[in-house]
């Protein structure tokens, strides 16, 4: 009974203890193991998370971090894709050191040193960190995914051009995590559209038009997570915008466009530019609807621009638009528009239509240089009952518009030359605040006005001088014949505030009416509209970069 009390006291015992017996041989292994562990080395951030995309003349930095004196990294070992490049230093190479290459020579380096990584391919790839002087296998960075670059715009601006066919088919793109899609199409005719994507992807899309105002979006209306959006649209300029539903997942989507409706206009080739001066500032012009305008129309029109470049003395840069062209359909015009050569200064398109009820015509900017934001491309439309008019009301209509073109109360508010806009006051004391225009507003007879100077048109308009102050200056909206429309040197010292060289003398005798001294209301009815519109920003080649204005 003794015993096998004692032999029951001795199994509590051993069960209760903190620490169970171990051999003497297993204590010595867990300090050998001990003295034998490998050291730690990381990159940061990590590679497997970092989302590459192909792009050869870039190096990107990481850190290694490591508790040994130095490790080596190996890229793109055996049985991956050879696609990134390696490089370690103060600072990026200079150059690019694609195409890569497999077992990319080990790279020593040291804790806190900078690691260079370029992606010179699509693909799947790893990473391993070794230490230098035993080849022990440290870290082990695997499914490291190189993609192609976005194929297609972020923005408006930048989107992707669909081509003028009934049906199209797009090649396979990859809509990348967080990533936004756009597209633009152009319709010449009323049609119904539809515009639909395949694939694995579960996409969203949203059909907008040249504005960036929504008109439809979709979901899951296709087969099945894919968008289908199916809409009549009249003529014009269309865009599409195409996400992911999910923001964490990359897959792989086409884009498809069927337009179904009437056969379309066919579609005369851009006239070719008649072309200003030689030197100097020039203003190329380009008759559209060559039925409406006759001779008579186009020499007045060569006229005006004629005494625009007498006056404006300062060359723009080129715009080269051969690698980038410019073809899209214009709703002012209700034609499609093609550039595809250089244009040297200004290149002007003219065209008429029915304008609303007692306008005569409408004029402004559609793009404007990157450089200095002063235009490019401008459009000029004549109601058709401007034409039975006389050559000299005629030839102010035309100066008139043209002055509009190079940016005369259309881009005052993007040269933050506007104060006090009456868009939500119409009662607001509008005015151009640029510092010639000003001058030569006093010098011309306006030092007694008491209002802001210069006086500008309000009661909503915001685009023409105030005709209540100017009186009959050419630049006042609501004229009545006859109309006298003196080209004074407020609107020519106006264009020297936008960034215009001025030197010619070609200016009209004008003095501000004596009977105004104090703000007055606008009173005139309008007789030209300035077209307010998002206006595309353009560098030297061509390339869109941004669009302004509304």
């Amino acid at each position: 009974m003794f015993r096998l009390c004692g032999v029951v006291l001795f199994l509590f015992v051993l069960a209760c203890s903190k620490e169970p017996p171990v051999a003497s041989s297993q204590r010595k292994g867990n300090a050998t193991l001990k003295a034998l562990a490998l050291p730690t080395a990381s990159i940061h951030p990590s590679p497997s998370l970092y989302r590459f995309t192909v792009a050869p003349n870039e190096w990107i930095p990481f850190t290694v971090y490591t508790d040994t004196d130095s490790v080596r990294v190996i890229v793109n070992p055996t049985g991956s894709d050879a696609v990134l490049e390696v490089a370690r230093g103060n600072r990026p190479p200079p150059n690019s050191y694609c195409p890569a290459e497999l077992n990319e020579t080990p790279t020593a380096f040291k804790n806190g040193e900078t690691l260079y990584l370029q992606a010179c391919g699509a693909g799947r790839t790893e990473i391993r960190i070794e230490e230098f002087y035993y080849d022990h296998p440290i870290q082990h960075y695997r499914a490291i995914r190189v993609e192609q670059a976005d194929l297609v715009g972020d923005y408006r601006a930048t989107a992707r051009l669909l081509p003028a066919a009934n049906e199209y088919d797009s090649p396979q793109y990859t809509l990348t995590a967080t990533d936004v899609d756009y597209f633009r199409f152009d319709l010449d005719r009323t049609a119904r559209v539809e515009v639909f994507s395949s694939g694995t992807t579960d996409t969203h899309g949203t059909l907008e038009d040249s504005w960036g105002n929504w008109i439809d979006a979709n979901d899951d209306g296709g087969t099945e997570q894919n968008f289908k959006l199916s809409k009549g649209l009249p003529p014009g300029t269309y865009y599409v915008r195409v996400r992911g539903y999910f923001t964490y997942r990359s897959d792989a989507y086409r884009l498809h466009l069927r337009i179904r409706g009437e056969k379309p206009t066919p579609i005369e080739e851009t006239p070719t530019p008649e072309d200003g001066s030689a030197s100097g500032f020039n203003i190329d012009l380009v008759y559209l609807g060559q039925s409406s305008l006759r001779a008579r129309h186009k020499r007045l029109f060569r006229e005006a621009a004629d005494r625009w470049e007498e006056l404006i003395v300062g060359d723009l840069e080129d715009i080269d638009f051969s690698a980038n062209p410019y073809t899209r359909w214009n709703a002012d015009l209700e034609t499609r528009i093609a550039v595809r050569d250089t244009v040297d200064d200004l290149r002007i398109f003219v065209g008429v239509k029915n304008l609303e009820e007692g306008i005569a015509g409408q004029a402004g900017p559609i793009w404007i240089r990157f450089s200095n934001q002063l235009p490019i491309l401008a459009t000029i439309t004549i109601d058709p009952d401007e034409l039975l008019t006389s050559d000299d009301s005629f030839y102010a209509l035309a100066l008139h518009e043209m002055t509009h073109c190079l940016g005369f109360g259309t881009l005052w508010d993007i040269f933050c030359l506007l104060q006090n806009p009456s868009t939500d006051n119409p009662l607001a004391d509008t005015h151009f605040s640029g510092a010639a225009a000003w001058l030569a507003f006093i010098l011309s007879g306006g030092a007694d006005y008491l209002g802001a100077k210069v006086p500008v048109e309000n009661g909503g308009d915001d685009g023409h001088w105030r005709s209540s102050v100017f009186g009959d200056e050419l630049m006042i909206s609501g004229w009545v014949w006859p109309y006298d429309a003196p080209l004074s040197t407020i609107t020519a010292a106006s264009l020297i505030d936008l960034g215009y060289e001025l030197g010619g003398d070609s200016v009209d005798e004008y003095r501000v009416p004596q009977s105004v001294a104090k703000p007055v209301a606008a009173e005139a009815t309008p007789r030209c509209q300035v077209i307010r519109r998002p206006i595309h920003v353009v560098a030297e080649d061509g390339r869109i970069v941004d669009i302004v204005g509304p």
